[in-house]
């Protein structure tokens, strides 16, 4: 906690699950528990270029909640946004995750909402991820069939 505090100038306790770390740059991190992996998952949150509102964080951190419900080995979630030019602009949301088997997900949306764009990013992201858990099922029963054929 002392490393933390060197960076941080609060440290906030909202609950048992869910703790707040703002850094002396004004940008803020939150920890969220995983109720079923037992360990927390990192949320960044990261917008270029301008000062998002804070329903945008709400929102892109609602998002991440879904994608580590669905698969509890995710570590960390990164989301960034941006834009292209400053009037009549394009919105960029991206995600970043990182998982405890050191596999990186990495998803983007492009619209002319952030939300919107937050949305299609998350649900990218979320396809990957349930592929990839259907290949670590197929993979982890055919080692066990075989090891079963094999008599081992």
């Amino acid at each position: 906690m002392k490393y933390l505090e060197r960076f941080c100038h609060a440290i906030l306790i909202l609950s048992y699950n869910f703790c707040i770390f703002a850094k002396k740059d004004g940008s803020t991190i939150y920890y969220v528990n995983h109720s079923s992996y037992g360990g927390y998952m990192k949320f960044l949150f990261t917008s270029r270029h301008f000062k998002a509102h804070d329903s945008l964080k709400e929102y892109a951190e609602q998002e991440a909640e879904k994608i580590s419900k669905l698969y509890d080995g995710v570590i960390k979630c990164e989301v960034i946004l941006s834009y292209e030019k400053v009037t009549n602009s394009v919105k960029i949301a991206e995600f970043v995750i990182n998982t405890n088997n050191h596999h990186t997900f990495t998803a983007r949306g492009q619209s002319e909402d952030f939300k919107v764009s937050i949305e299609g990013a998350s649900d990218k992201i979320i396809s990957q991820v349930k592929k990839y858990k259907e290949k670590l099922k197929t993979n982890h029963n055919t080692k066990i069939t075989d090891s079963l054929k094999f008599g081992t």
